[in-house]
């Protein structure tokens, strides 16, 4: 098993209530499709943040179920990728 890990200050802008924004962290190793371990240091109800692996990179998708307009301020997120 081989795993590849990656940190990230990500600021994503502000999204309508109901949308989703997305962000890119490089992982070199990573592959589409491989399992992916995401970790954060905001939370806020009605917010989630899910990863998605393509090659070299992770896509961190922030969507937004608040009702209203949310604005993460900026934010260290940890990858690590699964092989």
């Amino acid at each position: 098993t081989n795993s590849f890990m990656a940190t990230a200050s990500l600021d994503f802008p502000s999204t309508a209530s109901g949308t989703s924004t997305g962000l890119v962290i490089a992982v070199t190793g990573a592959l589409l499709g491989d399992p992916v371990v995401l970790g954060f240091t905001n939370y806020v109800a009605g917010w989630m943040f899910t990863p998605r692996s393509s090659n070299a990179a992770v896509h961190v998708v922030f969507h937004n179920f608040s009702g209203s307009a949310g604005d993460p301020p900026p934010s260290l997120f940890k990858v690590r990728v699964i092989q």
